[in-house]
């Protein structure tokens, strides 16, 4: 099943994004942002890759994942679970970079969470034999 047309619906709409809003985020006009919300065509693999670092999900998450089904998307528009996200990502600097990029409200106790983790890591890696 074909579940991109849905995701990218859901995701633009959790970014509270009108489809016009898509040419200044990505570079994609509102009409070929609609096509691709209804299925009539299906972005470049360039083009995959850039909206899935944009809203920080996997390719892999974009194709083949229901995200109207998947627990981190199943909030009210905007309040995507980033605690879930990081964890995921946090070995992957591009995708923490994305979500800074993205202009997300990041919660100030998530941030802090984030830099006691790092602490800990530093000191571990610091105190090896």
């Amino acid at each position: 099943m074909n579940y991109l047309p849905g995701n990218l619906y859901i995701l633009r709409k959790h970014r509270k994004l009108q489809q016009e809003g898509m040419q200044d985020a990505l570079g994609i006009s509102r009409a070929t942002w609609s096509n691709y919300e209804n299925g009539k065509t299906e972005p470049s693999i360039q083009t995959l890759l850039q909206i899935a670092t944009y809203f920080n999900v996997s390719v892999d998450d974009l194709l083949r994942t229901d995200l109207s089904q998947h627990p981190d998307w199943q909030q009210q528009p905007g309040a995507i679970n980033y605690k879930q996200q990081l964890k995921r990502n946090l070995q992957n600097k591009d995708s923490l970079i994305a979500l800074h990029d993205s202009g997300a409200d990041i919660p100030n106790t998530l941030l802090q969470e984030i830099l006691d983790e790092l602490k800990l890591i530093r000191q571990h890696i610091t105190h090896k034999p």
